[in-house]
This record gives C-alpha cells, sequence and structure tokens, in this order.
C-alpha cells in the first residue's frame, strides 16, 4: 500500500473517534497533519468536542489513578482542582500555538485547529492508571513515566509542527528561539520596572 493510499484512507476514516485515537497511536505525525487540515478548512467544531472529550478522559484517568476511586471530600477538591487545571493548561497550549500561528501568518489557522491538535496530544495520559500500576516495581515505573512523559511531549511537538507547516528542523530553531525571546523580554521588563520604581 503506497503512502497516498495510506493517507487517503486516514482521511476517509478521521471521523471517529476512536480511529483518530489509534491513528494517534499508530501514525501520530500523519493523523495530527490531516486532523490540522481538517481543523483549520472547517470550523472544527466535531473534531473540537473528540479532542475535549480526550483530555477530559486523559486527565480523569490520571487524576483518578493519583486520587484513587475512595474519594473524600479532600479527594473530591484535589480531583476537581488537577482536572480544572489540565483543561486550563490545554486551553492555554491551543492559544499559545494560536499566536504562534498568527504571528507566523500560518494560512487559515484558527483556535479550535490550535485546540484539536494539541488535545489529541494528551493521549498518553489515558495510559497513566497502567503505569501508575506498575510503579510498584520503581525502576519500571520511574522509566514508564519518563517514557509517557517523553511520548506526549512528541505528540505535542508533531502537533506544533503540523499546524504551523514546519519542517523538524525548523520547529527545532522554533523550540530554541522562543524560550530565549521571552526570556530577553521578561528580563527587559524586569530591569525596567526596577529602574522605574527606583
Amino acid at each position: 500500500m503506497s503512502e497516498a493510499d495510506e493517507t487517503t484512507s486516514l482521511t476517509s476514516s478521521a471521523d471517529a473517534w476512536t480511529d483518530v485515537f489509534f491513528g494517534v497511536l499508530v501514525a501520530p505525525k500523519e493523523t495530527l497533519t490531516i486532523l490540522s487540515k481538517e481543523a483549520k478548512h472547517e470550523q472544527g467544531s466535531r473534531s473540537l468536542l473528540k479532542a475535549a472529550a480526550l483530555v477530559f478522559i486523559a486527565v480523569l484517568l490520571a487524576a483518578l489513578s493519583k486520587t484513587g476511586l475512595e474519594l473524600s471530600t479532600v479527594d473530591q477538591m484535589q480531583l476537581s482542582f488537577i482536572i480544572f487545571s489540565a483543561i486550563l493548561q490545554w486551553i492555554f497550549l491551543g492559544a499559545f500555538l494560536f499566536f504562534l500561528g498568527k504571528v507566523m501568518d500560518v494560512a487559515g489557522i484558527n483556535f479550535a485547529a490550535s485546540l484539536v491538535v494539541t488535545g489529541w496530544a494528551y493521549l498518553p495520559l489515558v495510559f497513566l492508571p497502567t503505569v501508575r500500576c506498575l510503579s510498584i516495581f520503581p525502576l519500571i515505573g520511574g522509566w514508564l513515566l519518563f517514557f509517557v512523559s517523553l511520548w506526549m511531549y512528541s505528540l505535542e511537538w508533531h502537533a506544533f509542527a503540523a499546524l504551523l507547516e514546519l519542517t523538524h528542523k525548523r520547529m527545532a530553531l522554533l523550540a530554541l528561539a522562543v524560550p530565549f525571546i521571552l526570556s530577553c523580554l521578561g528580563w527587559n521588563w524586569f530591569f525596567l520596572s526596577i529602574f522605574l520604581s527606583a
């Protein structure tokens, strides 16, 4: 089967949530590229609901694996805070990607598209309860937690690259340049506030 046939079959089956789920597991780069193109050309409400469902389910499973199933009032508050902060983080990450796309003048970028691709990068959190079960073996659990973190970072990398239409070399340059620019701006404002307050 050629690469074009695989892309066509992936595009035609990207309507079902489970198909996208397994697509991100098996072929993350291609699936996130297709999702970003679909979300750019339509308003992305259906795709956004699928991504929001994944984020909520993944964060809920990760939070329940931390708090356990027998929830006291404190655990319920902690669970609510974890879910709220993770969803807020997802929205801020999507807003940051949308802002980067507008600054870089990416054609057809919208806020829904940025939320869709960053939302599907939360997929590794679905497997966090299994990793926590295996963490009774310290060496295995530590490596698996590291792998899940690395996997999520890799999916975010592919999500940013797919939506911003960047090669991996340009993405690496962006990953190095943006923190440097933001830190320079932060230090600039910091020193400016010191001089103005003196």
